[in-house]
């Protein structure tokens, strides 16, 4: 009996029995221990079959791996091959269809081959060289399993890539010899070739295409090229209002200037003989508009009693000033700064004193000097 107490006291002091917790296996539930075994120099070769670089990249990164043994001191060579269109290229033992100015694609079959692309894209491709082609080596140290072959890249002209494609060149992986000539007894594996493809930003694309389409807009406004007469006096008859310019003020020019248009229009096309015809014409145009503007001044002040100096100082120079009055608006509207129309104006000025007077005076007194003559000009109330 008081064992039987014993035990029961003994029993009511024992903690309570806990469950085991339930014990959940991830899924990996198994490691791999790999052993190397470093009695031998090893297999070397590359860790990828191909590798994509951006065209902003100034270089390219190629793992070389080392396999079963690490043991030695083992000079690994590599070199770069350019892709043509009509080589077969074969990576790993796999027909590969590699265009020279495109991207890379198992070739169908299992048959290698090229498609010939546009012959200006063929050309631009060949034109641009991404790396200078030749051999390299790289040193694996007894212990070592990995190395980096680091490949400088030429970066090509902004959006080259948009008109020729990606392009590709190819690295082939090799043992060489000793200096004494004696095999190192390294090999090289499976994957001893791998393609390097250039392709472009699209970032960088799409920012040089916005550039471009906006610099194409702005050209094609400001552009005065044409190519027959008829074109001329279809612009010069033409009513075209933008959509921030006001209609009656753009009205009141059309009429104003229709005449002046249709005038100029006769002024040969830009392209004929190189535009060097418009140009001549247009100098003459503007002198016998100078002159009759001179005239029509002149004459007005004769009917009105204003002295041919006043006319000059203020109808003249208006009459004349207004081209550059335009031409200096429209650098200020489309300029961030206004050094556009402050040089134009400086630039008008000097043209009018240096040329517009100088020129004159030097024709006269290269005539009155073959003539044998005085050149003489009499004082007048400007002078």
């Amino acid at each position: 009996a008081p064992a039987t107490g014993a035990a029961a006291a003994d029993a009511a002091q024992a903690p309570p029995k806990v469950p085991p917790p339930k014990v959940v296996l991830f899924p990996y539930d198994t490691a791999v221990v790999t052993i190397i075994d470093d009695d031998k120099p090893g297999t070397f070769e590359f860790a990828r079959s191909h590798h994509r670089v951006e065209e902003t990249a100034d270089h390219v990164a190629i793992v070389v791996q080392r396999r079963d043994g690490s043991d030695g001191e083992i000079i690994v060579g590599y070199r770069t091959k350019e892709i043509s269109l009509s080589d077969p290229v074969t990576v790993n033992g796999s027909p590969l269809t590699v265009n020279r100015a495109g991207s890379s694609s198992p070739a169908p079959g299992g048959a290698a081959g090229s498609e010939p692309g546009d012959a200006a894209a063929a050309a631009a491709a060949a034109a641009y060289k991404p790396v200078k082609h030749g051999e390299g080596f790289v040193t694996f140290r007894k212990g070592e399993t990995e190395a980096t072959i680091r490949l400088a890249i030429t970066p090509p002209e902004p959006g080259q890539l948009l008109d020729i494609g990606p392009v590709s060149f190819q690295v082939q992986l090799y043992i060489p010899d000793r200096l004494d000539g004696t095999p190192q007894g390294a090999e090289v594996g499976e994957m001893t070739s791998t393609i390097v493809t250039i392709t472009g930003d699209e970032e960088v694309h799409r920012v040089v295409s916005q550039v471009a389409s906006a610099m194409a807009n702005s050209l094609e406004a400001f552009s005065v090229e044409t190519d027959t007469w008829t074109e001329q006096f279809k612009e010069a008859v033409q009513f075209k209002v933008d959509d921030d310019e006001n209609i009656a003020l753009a009205a009141t020019l059309y009429v104003a200037t229709f005449g002046w248009k249709v005038l100029f229009s006769m002024v040969p096309p830009t392209s004929y003989c190189n535009g060097y015809a418009t140009f001549c014409a247009a100098l003459c145009m503007i002198a016998v508009l100078t002159a009759a503007i001179g005239d029509i001044a002149s004459m007005l002040g004769c009917v009105i009693g204003i002295p041919d100096a006043l006319s000059a100082i203020t109808i003249v120079a208006l009459g004349t000033s207004l081209p550059d009055f335009f031409a200096s608006k429209v650098a200020a509207v489309n300029d961030e700064h206004a050094d556009a129309s402050i040089g134009n104006v400086t630039g008008s000025n000097s043209v009018n004193v240096f040329l517009g007077l100088g020129l004159p005076w030097l024709l006269s007194a290269i005539y009155h000097a073959a003539r044998g003559t005085k050149y003489v000009v009499y004082a007048g109330t400007l002078t």
